[in-house]
């Protein structure tokens, strides 16, 4: 009778503290709507969740549909000159049959990139220097106009 008094409590802690790690980084990593990825803001369609099982803090995956459509926001620092690390990045891409232009977004280096791979699938990237970081925004499997309109939703606080 002890020992299944001791599983009991064992097993509720055990739950509770899953429980309590599903929810933990409930403000910093929100599901959809309204979001701030360290420096930048947009919003994430409510069609579209976040699977926090495949984001991290520099990068976040909402999928729509079972992965017929994701959004993947994602940064990591660079040391490069912007204009130059665009222009390699524009090029690498490039280089890989992807369609890519050096653009400018908020005043600052950007490159526009789109492909259809080979299953099909449209994929549309947004990616920028800012304040030493490189931020890419991608939606793969949607339109040009649901890439658009995602794009017009991000902002840079000041």
């Amino acid at each position: 009778m002890k020992i299944k008094r001791i599983l009991c409590c064992l097993l509720c802690l055990v739950l509770f503290a899953a429980l309590a790690g599903c929810f933990k980084n409930e403000g910093s990593m929100p599901f959809n709507g309204d979001i701030t990825f360290h420096q930048i803001q947009m919003t994430i369609p409510s069609e579209f969740i976040r699977d926090s099982t495949q984001s991290s803090d520099d990068v976040w995956l909402f999928e729509q549909g079972w992965y017929k459509k994701t959004i993947v926001v994602m940064r990591r620092q660079v040391q490069e000159d912007p204009a130059a690390f665009v222009n390699a990045y524009a090029e690498g891409l490039q280089n890989q049959g992807i369609q890519s232009e050096v653009t400018t977004f908020s005043k600052m280096p950007a490159v526009m990139s789109s492909a259809t791979r080979e299953n099909g699938v449209f994929w549309q990237e947004l990616s920028f220097i800012l304040d030493g970081a490189f931020y890419a925004v991608a939606l793969n499997g949607g339109t040009e106009t649901e890439f658009q309109a995602l794009v017009d939703t991000i902002s840079i606080p000041s």
